[in-house]
């Protein structure tokens, strides 16, 4: 994957500026350490490029990538944090060509969740979908129109019914929408997980508990072992948190691993030998609202040498120009 030849363009330009420790005033400092906490902010605009890739026997099998344009709005802001999330357009590129045998059917389905309100514990965790009724409504509008699209009626009985069940179960007051988003790199990592933990001045602050959903093996989530290195960017003000983590052996089962490698990865060369997930993110946060300004994100999943997948997530808060009001002479 190009992720281990193009070096992190954005961390090495942190990296080369002038950074310190924690500033004194944000986040503020206590005796038990230093919080972030977020704070009112308008409207932003941001840009986003996710892609995975997953390798098999040395060659290429999977290559997903979605670019996305949207706005976040912070609606509340306290004990918990109510975010705004709107779509303003997206473009999706793979090497199975899903897009191009399936057109419009596979937007407009991903489209369904491009309006969401969302509530978020005091740490940044989503804990609630606050608008399932909107978008219950968008799905039953979306599955009349699909119900007379003539690619999706020439599809066997059965993928036609697994689809519409599983569209009209997703979207229903009791669905565990905010888990299944929550359980995503994307949105685990777009609402800032880190809120309200107590961080200090040692080169590494380790934080427990921390789970990823493996992309390899499905239903199964990787306990990691996590640090924090936080630093200040002098000019700007920003903090930059740099997350560097890998497997938590202790509770990871890899007896249930290998019988997955077994049944879903037949054709894969060799045995299940060994297991490895690194995952490096950065985050750079605005030094007053304590309000994303830039993400990056990195993971690698390898078994052996012949099976690996990787995924890379970048977003960033778009800077509007300021207007010229110089007057022509």
């Amino acid at each position: 994957m190009n992720s281990n030849n193009n070096k992190r363009k954005i961390s090495l330009l942190y990296d080369e500026q002038e950074q310190t420790n924690y500033g004194t005033t944000n986040p503020r400092r206590t005796s038990e350490g230093i919080l972030f906490t977020l704070k009112q902010f308008g409207k932003e605009k941001y840009t986003s490029s996710y892609t995975t890739e997953v390798l098999v026997n040395g060659g290429q099998m999977v290559t997903h990538t979605e670019d996305k344009e949207f706005t976040l709005n912070l609606l509340e802001a306290g004990s918990q944090y109510k975010y705004k999330l709107d779509t303003l357009n997206s473009n999706i590129e793979d090497n199975m060509l899903l897009n191009d045998q399936l057109g419009d059917i596979l937007t407009k389905s991903m489209a369904l969740k491009d309006n969401l309100e969302v509530l978020l514990d005091d740490k940044g965790k989503l804990v609630k979908v606050t608008n399932k009724a909107e978008l219950r409504a968008k799905w039953e509008e979306l599955k009349k129109e699909f119900q007379q699209n003539e690619k999706i009626k020439n599809l066997p009985v059965g993928v036609q019914q697994d689809m519409y069940k599983k569209g009209d179960s997703e979207f229903t007051p009791e669905a565990p929408l905010a888990a299944e988003l929550r359980n995503t790199l994307y949105y685990s990592t777009l609402f800032f997980p880190l809120y309200n933990i107590h961080f200090y001045e040692e080169a590494a602050n380790p934080i427990s508990g921390q789970f990823i959903n493996s992309l390899l093996f499905d239903d199964i989530r990787i306990p990691l072992h996590l640090s924090v290195d936080i630093s200040r960017y002098t000019q700007t003000g920003e903090y930059i948190l740099k997350l560097d983590g890998s497997i938590n052996k202790t509770h990871l089962s890899r007896k249930l691993l290998e019988e997955k490698f077994k049944k879903n990865y037949p054709f894969v060369k060799g045995k299940f030998t060994k297991y490895s997930y690194d995952f490096y993110a950065l985050y750079v946060i605005d030094g007053e609202t304590h309000q994303i300004n830039y993400i990056e994100v990195e993971t690698e999943e390898k078994v052996g040498d012949n099976l690996e997948a990787y995924q890379e997530l970048e977003i960033a808060k778009i800077i509007e120009e300021p207007q010229n009001t110089a007057n022509n002479e």
